[in-house]
């Protein structure tokens, strides 16, 4: 074969020509790029030893891997997305180094390697949209394991019961019919479940929540996505998810009730849930909010994951509760009002969307002026493409509020301005309803959020203002 002693990187990057590579002896080589080399069909055995990151993402006709490459001891990083040809890999894995392994959208691979008990330090694993049928028993020496992606994993029934011995692990996606605890697997096996698992997604399947529904199981959990799935109840004992800020239950279109959220929640999205009880979940959202009007609970950095302080909430329909209800609204894009020298506890923006199916995607951004200070953005939506009619709910807390009013020169009269752009403007999304739920100086106070909680849905159309053509209706 050919010496090449002292070479430590190799790039031949989208080289049509390429189908199999010269055998070559290459013992400093570091870096071997061969991605998107799209007639490559197989690799043969090499001698590069020290070889720490292997790319043969798209390689469409890669069909086979030698052997070899499952006994590199330095490899770090083995990229194989996207070789939709791929049928063989080796049968076993001692990658002693190995840290990243990409098989995303290897649709013909149907068998995954063993692995070596070795291989303790992979910490991310890509099987998303592969062929893979089955996962080895021997995943469990993979005890640094911090991702598995196994969503579009369509021949995959089942997994072994040694998933539950990742006690590393921090990211879970799958959509799988039938994956079961079993009996009494967790008890045996640590005090938790998955002790560090922070994201769980489970994608348009069939799934029983009742081992899902168990908070000590899942001690750190912040997201939860039910995506598409067959659910009927979300089970009182989500609530005691003391840590989970986002429920992620779009498009579960058999899904009734919610029955208790969690006291910290900071995002649900319930869009395309066309059975859901919307006012009763309203109800619970009304009472999340009124928490942090009465304790300043949106003040407290409790939780800092991916959404910061804001709280955003998507609920099926257009009515407005009237706990919501406000003199606040607009039919333009901009709603003002004025505070004092204190931003008040109570703050809450809601738009009440009418959407009709649109080609392109978009941004709804909201943004907020004081005494004519520089906007801020605040919060944004995308809007579903197909999706029908949302309200959309969202909060700031007081402590960024009280900020943005502190660096505006504030004095007893201050001018505050909510305003909204679509980025694209989408001519088919129509806004229905839209305001700003806020204790301001200039307007009489009735009552707050906690105290008119009653669920009773807003009549609108008894409101005749609002029912005028756009360019007529008052503007508040």
């Amino acid at each position: 074969g050919i010496q090449l002693t002292n070479l430590k990187h190799i790039n031949f990057q989208e080289c049509d020509s390429i189908t199999e590579l010269p055998k070559l002896c290459a013992p400093n080589l570091k870096t071997l790029d061969l991605s998107s080399c799209t007639e490559l069909v197989t690799v043969h055995e090499l001698c590069v030893t020290n070889l720490e990151t292997l790319n043969l993402s798209f390689c469409y006709k890669l069909v086979t891997v030698h052997e070899f490459v499952g006994f590199l001891d330095r490899l770090r990083i083995w990229d194989l997305q996207y070789c939709m040809s791929l049928r063989n890999l080796p049968n076993n894995l001692r990658l002693k180094s190995l840290e990243v392994f990409n098989l995303e959208h290897c649709s013909m691979l149907e068998k995954f390697p063993n692995i070596h008990q070795e291989m303790k330090n992979l910490e991310n694993l890509h099987l998303s949209e592969s062929g893979i049928r089955g996962l080895p028993s021997s995943i469990e020496h993979l005890t640094q394991l911090t991702g598995l992606w196994l969503k579009g994993c369509h021949n995959l029934r089942d997994l072994p019961d040694s998933i539950y011995k990742l006690q590393m692990l921090e990211f879970l996606s799958f959509d799988i019919a039938k994956l079961r605890p079993p009996c009494n697997f967790f008890d045996g096996l640590s005090e938790y479940g998955f002790p560090s698992l922070r994201e769980l997604y489970i994608y348009e399947c069939g799934i029983e929540l009742e081992f899902l529904m168990k908070p000590n199981y899942f001690p750190v959990l912040k997201v939860l996505s039910l995506f598409g799935t067959d659910i009927v109840s979300i089970p009182e004992s989500l609530h005691r998810f003391t840590t989970l800020e986002c429920l992620d239950i779009r498009s579960c279109k058999q899904l009734r009730q919610i029955l208790r959220l969690p006291q910290f929640i900071k995002r649900v999205d319930a869009r395309g849930c066309t059975s859901l009880d919307a006012s009763r979940l309203l109800n619970q959202i009304g009472e999340i909010l009124s928490e942090g009007e009465r304790s300043d609970i949106l003040s407290r950095d409790l939780f800092l994951f991916h959404w910061g302080d804001e709280r955003s909430f998507m609920v099926p329909g257009t009515e407005i509760p009237r706990w919501l209800n406000c003199k606040h609204q607009s039919v333009g894009n901009s709603v003002s009002f004025r505070v004092g020298r204190k931003f008040p506890n109570v703050f809450a923006f809601y738009f009440a969307l009418g959407l009709v199916p649109h080609p392109s995607p978009a941004v709804l951004n909201v943004y907020l002026s004081i005494n004519g200070f520089e906007k801020v953005l605040i919060n944004f939506i995308t809007p579903y493409r197909d999706a029908s009619n949302i309200l959309w709910i969202s909060s700031r807390s007081h402590l960024k509020l009280q900020k943005l009013l502190n660096e505006s020169n504030p004095s007893d009269y201050n001018h505050v301005e909510v305003t909204y752009g679509l980025i694209p403007p989408v001519p088919t999304l129509e806004f229905r309803r839209w305001g700003v739920k806020v204790e301001c100086t200039c307007c009489p106070q009735k009552s707050s959020i906690s105290s008119s909680m009653a669920i009773t849905l807003v009549d609108n159309d008894s409101d005749s203002d609002l029912n005028l053509p756009l360019k007529k209706r008052r503007k508040y």
